[in-house]
């Protein structure tokens, strides 16, 4: 016969293994949804997107300021949130470039 006491301790056992085990891969994803981009580009070794590295190394060039650049491509409408995430993830990482290293 199972005792309340047992009973407790092992449901109290499990649910702390589901709870932590939740946590586990809610941490992955936020993590893996953080370092995304940085994954594709630098660990997988994924070449940037000509047509998105033209445009933005014309807007580099012109020196026009960031924020108008993307404010002109989110008004288009024409690509979503997570492309322009991208895009900003490359517009950050050409910059580095042409300036000829990391801005601290």
């Amino acid at each position: 016969m199972v005792t309340p006491l047992n009973f407790f301790s092992a449901l109290g056992f499990f649910i702390f293994v589901i709870v932590l085990g939740g946590g586990g891969v809610y941490w992955v994803s936020v993590l893996l949804a953080k370092y995304k981009y940085h994954i594709k580009y630098k660990i997988l070794k994924r070449d940037f997107n000509e047509g998105v590295v033209e445009m933005l190394m014309t807007s580099i060039n012109d020196e026009e300021k960031e924020t108008d650049f993307f404010a002109k491509v989110i008004q288009t409408g024409l690509i979503s949130i997570s492309e322009i995430k991208e895009m900003k993830y490359i517009y950050d990482e050409l910059k580095n470039r042409v300036k000829g290293g990391l801005k601290k």
